[in-house]
């Protein structure tokens, strides 16, 4: 089951990250900025996205968009 997005909202105010919605080919893409050890305890909590790792930052996508 995925994260709802107020409850990742949530777990992201908890932990002291930013959560930043955009739109990437026409798919909502959620980033997180913040110190390192906060974002990976926000990635531990959260389901149902798939995680990528930038040299930028964390961004997450929906799992059930991915292979549409």
């Amino acid at each position: 089951m995925r994260t709802s997005k107020r409850k990742l909202r949530e777990i992201c105010d908890n932990n002291d990250v930013q959560l930043r919605k955009r739109k990437e080919q026409g798919r909502i893409v959620y980033s997180l900025h913040g110190f390192l050890a906060n974002i990976q305890a926000v990635v531990r909590e959260i389901e149902g996205y798939w995680i990528e790792r930038a040299t930028s930052g964390y961004y997450l996508y929906r799992d059930d968009l991915l292979w549409k």
